[in-house]
């Protein structure tokens, strides 16, 4: 009995024992799922989970690469509107991203997992371990690891693309390896989308320790001038009184360039991208565009999967693959896709892409293909569209594109009717958040979200709810102008239900859902000015108490009202008549009330604008504009956006903050 008892309290000991070490075992993978900005020995983080910086600007966290399943463990900066890369720990091993695991391990090492054998090691000198050692997410965005004060790896001395405060750029080691000292280096990545190492790298040259040189292969393909003790003269935007505070420093055994930024303003950051062009990103970016693009449909590849015929195969010993792959088809104008095999010995793969090939995404080996061979009128998950390319209606009236403003560096997602002589701008994506132009992209990602992203500091997503996984989703440009997201027949998001300040043909304009308790509004909005497309100070739209009449806003405050409509048309607005192509209706039953105009396709399409200053201008063979209310100021309110310093003496001379400035003052 007394031995029966014994065995009993034995066998509660140890489950209790069991069950206190699995609470130790989750409470410390809790840990590491919320572990601040840091690791300790024996901690794990996971897809989903991050560490932060102490000051909120870095997170180290997986990141995803579409269209593919691979991931990565990168660095971001948290940039007021959105993230950046801009560092990556496998930019040449990616891994399977719904799997991966950054492990530190009790004896030391940093590795990245993704659970199927496939490891990226990050430290290589062996670490004795203790209770003092860490891995932190400092607030300067370096992931460094950490014996008590002493820094055993840090990814400051890895660079890839992007060169931070605090940062050094050049070579270091000398006396330990003259013969190889280390470069830290920045380098390219292969496309905007794929992290992986470009062709391009951009560092101190060795034969003159004060002169930048960016390289593209083993060829030097740009060289500054020898740097002065302040500046280089060709880097016109590195400057001490904008955030830039560049230096050199050489000694017997480093020699390099770093720049300190002020910790409590926007970070300035140098980047070398896909095309070799020298970025300074801060609250302006600026592009140094070493050479142009040699072909016609630019030179940006995207990683998608397909099948192609014709691949023509070039067997080189000395192939480092992906990186001379790319470099041999960008060179080309007439390859529009490559691959590289991994065999013995590294193949590269071209072909030109003919019409029986099967480029939609969904099937085939991966495979990088040119940009501008996926554009028609439609795009399909994981499709990219970027600067300089288009979608286009089957009409050719319509096109889809982006637009740079023209005294600035933001740009905007735009639709334009391509008229006769001239574009006309009729919707716009992003006009309450415009973006850096270069190099703004419309990502149609595999998770089927359409995305507007210049790969820095902003995105705009412009469908919210998440459609189905179907193979048969698409965003097409229709014939009408309308930019469509659908599933299949369904319709899953239009830009027609957006407008901005301009009435369509099949658009309308009114109330929606009348029975929710906050109807959707679909309303024009006026832009600032001509030239500048955020969203200004009037609003065209039905006055919801009276639903058969129309009402121009300015802020909040009635400006304008019509008569009301009287079956037939509006008096007050006399160009809307049917004769000359405007077949206005209206509609409204208990759930929605609006007007709406239809026009024969074969004619000159009208449209019907609220413009900049309060008026309604009626666009068509022969244009008119209703005048509301005339400028109150003598000069007239036409304000143009300049990068200027506004002191009392106005100076207005292309550097400084973004002001919107009375288009009269420029003149004079």
């Amino acid at each position: 009995m007394a031995s029966s008892l014994m065995m009993a309290s034995m066998r509660s000991i140890n489950s209790c024992l069991v069950i206190l070490c699995c609470f130790s075992f989750f409470k410390s993978f809790g840990e590491a799922s919320r572990a601040g900005n840091t690791l300790k020995p024996g901690q794990v983080m996971r897809v989903g989970e991050h560490l932060e910086s102490l000051n909120k600007k870095f997170r180290l966290q997986f990141f995803k690469e579409s269209p593919t399943n691979y991931g990565y463990l990168v660095i971001q900066y948290m940039g007021s509107n959105a993230k950046s890369t801009v560092w990556v720990a496998n930019r040449d091993n990616p891994q399977y991203y719904s799997s991966l695991y950054l492990n530190f391990t009790l004896d030391g090492k940093l590795v990245v997992d993704d659970g199927f054998g496939y490891a990226v090691r990050l430290n290589y000198e062996q670490t004795s371990v203790n209770s003092d050692t860490s891995a932190t997410l400092d607030d300067s965005g370096n992931f460094v690891l950490r014996k008590g004060e002493r820094i055993l790896w840090q990814s400051f001395d890895h660079l890839t693309d992007t060169l931070l405060p605090g940062m050094k750029l050049g070579l270091i080691e000398l006396m330990w390896d003259s013969a190889s000292p280390q470069k830290r280096f920045l380098t390219s990545r292969i496309s905007p989308e794929v992290p992986a190492t470009g062709s391009f790298a951009l560092g101190v040259n060795p034969d003159n320790r004060k002169q930048l040189v960016v390289w593209k292969g083993k060829e030097v393909y740009w060289r500054s001038e020898t740097w002065n003790g302040q500046s280089f003269s060709s880097f016109f935007g590195i400057q001490k009184d904008i955030g830039y505070n560049l230096s050199y420093f050489s000694n017997e055994n480093e020699f390099y360039f770093i720049f300190l930024g002020d910790e409590n303003s926007y970070l300035p950051l140098i980047q070398i991208d896909w095309r070799g062009q020298i970025i300074l990103l801060r609250e302006n970016s600026m592009a140094l565009n070493l050479e142009p693009s040699k072909c016609k449909g630019d030179d940006v590849f995207t990683r998608i999967l397909g099948l192609v015929n014709g691949w023509h195969f070039i067997v080189d010993l000395g192939v480092i693959c992906l990186r001379d792959c790319a470099e041999i088809c960008q060179n080309n104008c007439s390859c529009d896709a490559f691959t590289c095999v991994n065999s013995s010995p590294r193949m590269c793969k071209f072909a030109q892409v003919s019409h029986g090939d099967n480029i939609d995404g969904s099937v085939g080996e991966i495979i990088f293909i040119r940009r501008s061979i996926l554009v028609g009128n439609t795009l399909k998950p994981g499709h990219v569209m970027g600067m300089g390319e288009y979608l286009e209606s089957f009409n050719k009236k319509f096109r889809l594109q982006f637009l740079k403003h023209s005294l600035s560096d933001y740009g905007c997602l735009v639709i334009q009717y391509m008229g006769r002589n001239a574009e006309s701008t009729v919707w716009v994506a992003n006009q309450l958040y415009p973006q850096y132009y270069y190099p703004s992209v419309l990502n149609f990602t595999l998770d089927r979200y359409l995305v507007i992203d210049d790969g820095y500091w902003s995105f705009v997503q412009l469908n919210i709810e998440q459609p189905g996984m179907s193979s048969d989703t698409s965003a097409t440009l229709e014939d009408s102008g309308n930019f469509v997201l659908r599933e299949g027949e369904q319709i899953l998001w239009q830009s027609s239900d957006n407008p901005t300040n301009t009435l369509l043909p099949g658009m309308k304009l009114g109330l929606f859902d009348l029975n929710s308790r906050k109807p959707q509004k679909q309303f024009l909005t006026s832009w600032i000015s001509p030239e500048v497309l955020n969203a200004g100070l009037f609003t065209l739209g039905v006055d919801p108490n009276n639903t058969k009449q129309l009402v121009v806003w300015k802020r909040d405050e009635v400006y304008w009202c019509s008569e009301t409509w009287n079956g037939q048309n509006f008096s007050s607005l006399l160009g809307i008549q049917k004769d000359i192509g405007y077949n206005l209706s209206y509609f409204s039953n208990e759930n929605e009330s609006y007007f709406i105009f239809l026009v024969d396709e074969n004619i000159y399409s009208p449209l019907l604008q609220i413009v900049w200053r309060g008026q309604i201008a009626l666009l068509s063979e022969n244009s008119l504009t209703i005048n509301l209310a005339p400028s109150k100021c003598k000069d007239g309110d036409v304000f143009r956006c300049r990068i200027s310093e506004a002191s009392q003496g106005y100076k207005i001379d292309g550097a400084g903050e973004t002001l919107f400035i009375r288009k009269s003052n420029l003149s004079a």
